[in-house]
């Protein structure tokens, strides 16, 4: 009996992505781009924040409310740290909603990081 040709046939994927499950759903995207280096990713972060409509979820390792995300300047009239800028787009769009989870990092990086980001109310609410 003949093996099937195609690695589909032969390893018929159940996928992990099951919609209805743990996604919304599986769709094929007409456009797609890979973001490589830290300039392209960070350009694209602060954009996709401009044109928020609803929220901003933001997951981190590490974060610091000063990061410039865009280094040389954006031109876009927000502020350039990261903590002002999210301040100014929510204060700007009274209908979008930010959200920052920051894990919180060992005692011994504590002189390289911001100093209890948590603690600062401006981190804390927007409203």
């Amino acid at each position: 009996m003949p093996l099937p040709a195609t690695p589909d046939a032969l390893h018929p994927r159940t996928g992990l992505l099951q919609p209805g499950h743990n996604c919304w759903r599986i769709a094929r995207a007409n456009r797609f781009a890979m973001l490589v280096d830290a300039d392209a990713y960070f350009r694209a972060v602060r954009s996709a924040i401009l044109n928020a409509r609803h929220s901003v979820f933001i997951l981190s390792w590490d974060i610091d409310s000063r990061m410039r995300l865009v280094p040389g300047g954006a031109g876009d009239g927000f502020p350039e740290p990261l903590g002002d800028f999210l301040h100014a787009v929510v204060a700007a769009r009274p209908s979008l909603r930010a959200y920052v989870l920051n894990w919180d990092f060992a005692m011994l990086y504590a002189l390289e990081r911001e100093w209890l980001p948590v603690y600062k109310l401006d981190w804390r609410t927007h409203r």
